[in-house]
């Protein structure tokens, strides 16, 4: 085995110190080098034909590739795809013997082969490498864990599921439609919903992504982890450990990221900066973690991110924050709805249901099949999940969000007003109805800070009386949601407390969707049962 080892061993980027404070980048000899290359290229290119197979084998049907008469040339291509196939091998034997006779190399196979083997002390030491992902050992699986989500919102189907179709005509008529769906979504949906899972976008945030790790483990100390989902995919996380520090270290946030983000370079070092312990995750196929996005996976993928948090890293969910950004916010909300007893949940830049985006990206004449093809393959509903979640919720609006309005940097199409309102109008029932929606919907669509203290000033809100009359309804009737505060109230008390209930849930960050949220201006959500 050893020396299939080092002919198709993993690509090794760096090298770090017993503790982890610095490190080198791996320097492989020329050969080594050149040979990497070679089969990235290869790689490359075989991607490439895989994917306009479709537009190749078309192109070949009509110049009479397949006819009868046409054998010599296929012959012909055989020959030549045989002398690449016996370079390719050549190539790769010559990059085995070439990291034989690197001693760095020859140390890491050693760690390598011992750790997958059981051995503890090399699995340890295994985390002074940074190497390919698929070649890790998994650290933890969700088959380990002793922690569990909510059996009723965990197999609440209804939340998630596919538009019924029984086996009568209507379904048989129904077919070409469904393959054209299935198509659609597998195609072109999930790539241009999760650009971050396309090779072509990976390749480009290689050179990132490494320099991200380096930072994220010499500066940071982090953790990196192979987690193992219930569908088999690979979680690719890092953890780093803040507690027993001053500040706000034993609180652990975990972070979801955008559609085209990595914990490498995304929101993880909002929190980082914040001084709280973060734990950071990849969607299944961005990066070292396997799969595709589609929502099954994304839930299968939280879920044991949060089991890992629990059962192996020690923290307790009353200590966990639930913190996403962009597209993110479907994880986060789930993990929310299936763990009630996570400590609170921070959304920057999300929407309440993933159709309204969808449907304005896309020619207005194929709406129809649109919609279709999201509700059965990509449903993100984000404002269904975390209406099931009884906590503490922030929400971060960014006003020049050119990416989550139907119409770019329009703050009256920005769909955080709605999920906003959603979640509001689900928990405060009597206080979000009709006599109010009129003044909420002024003041969401305000944007400016200063008009929207003109429409406070307006209806005389009195911060105090709103948070002393949360607090006492807490007092008297629990936290539990909906709730029956503002029965009886005046139009007037009801418009005071509609606003006062914003301001407590929302912050309006005057940028446009990709830009750091900063971590001054990180903080925990209010809560009535703590004040604001």
């Amino acid at each position: 085995m050893r020396p299939f080892a080092y002919v198709f061993g993993p690509r090794l980027y760096s090298v770090f110190t017993e503790s982890r404070k610095q490190g080198r980048e791996y320097s492989g000899h020329t050969l080594e080098r050149v040979a990497d290359r070679a089969i990235r290229w290869v790689s490359r290119a075989w991607s490439i034909l895989w994917y306009t197979s479709p537009l190749v084998l078309i192109y070949l049907w009509k110049k009479g590739a397949f006819a009868a008469d046409a054998l010599s040339g296929w012959i012909a291509f055989s020959k030549v795809l045989g002398g690449v196939s016996v370079i390719v091998t050549g190539v790769f034997c010559l990059r085995g013997v070439s990291r034989r006779l690197n001693r760095d190399y020859q140390t890491f196979v050693d760690i390598l082969t011992s750790a997958r083997s059981g051995n503890v002390q090399a699995r340890l030491n295994l985390a002074n490498y940074d190497f390919d992902f698929h070649a890790w050992p998994v650290d933890f699986s969700w088959r380990e864990s002793v922690t569990s989500g909510d059996p009723t919102k965990v197999n609440d189907s209804s939340l998630w599921s596919r538009s019924s179709g029984g086996l009568g005509l209507s379904s048989i008529a129904s077919i070409p439609k469904r393959i054209l769906m299935y198509a659609i979504a597998h195609v072109f949906g999930r790539r241009a919903m999760y650009p971050g899972s396309t090779a072509i976008v990976q390749s480009l945030m290689d050179s990132h992504l490494l320099e991200g790790r380096w930072k994220l483990v010499t500066v940071h100390g982090g953790l990196r982890a192979k987690l193992l989902a219930e569908d088999g995919n690979s979680i690719d996380s890092m953890f780093v450990d803040r507690r027993g520090r001053p500040g706000n270290g034993n609180k652990l946030v975990i972070c979801s990221e955008g559609n085209a983000a990595f914990y490498e370079v995304g929101c993880m070092i909002t929190p980082l900066e914040a001084g709280y312990s973060v734990l950071g995750w990849n969607h299944p196929g961005f990066a070292g973690s396997t799969g595709l996005p589609f929502p099954q996976a994304e839930r299968n993928a939280i879920d044991v991110v949060v089991r890992y948090a629990v059962d192996r890293l020690g923290f307790e969910l009353k200590d966990i924050v639930l913190f996403s950004w962009s597209i993110g916010g479907y994880a986060a909300t789930h993990a929310a709805m299936i763990y009630p007893d996570i400590s609170a949940v921070i959304l920057d830049a999300t929407f309440h249901n993933i159709i309204p985006l969808a449907v304005s990206r896309m020619p207005p004449s194929i709406s129809g099949i649109t919609e279709s093809t999201v509700l059965n393959y990509l449903h993100l509903n984000n404002a269904d999940q975390l209406c099931q979640y009884p906590g503490p919720v922030l929400l971060i609006r960014r006003t020049k969000d050119e990416m989550i309005s139907t119409i770019p940097q329009d703050i009256t199409t920005n769909l955080g007003n709605n999920l906003l309102t959603r979640l509001l109008g689900h928990r405060y029932p009597h206080i979000f109805d009709d006599e109010t929606r009129d003044i909420v919907w002024e003041y969401l669509y305000a944007g400016e800070q200063l008009k929207q203290v003109e429409i406070m000033q307006s209806v005389s809100v009195d911060v105090d009386w709103c948070r002393d009359a949360l607090e006492q309804h807490v007092l008297e009737n629990g936290t539990a949601f909906p709730c029956d505060i503002g029965q009886g109230y005046s139009a007037e008390r009801k418009s005071m407390l509609a606003l006062y209930l914003i301001t407590c849930h929302l912050i309006d960050f005057a940028a446009t969707h990709c830009e750091s949220f900063p971590s001054a201006s990180f903080r925990m959500p209010w809560s009535a049962t703590a004040g604001r």
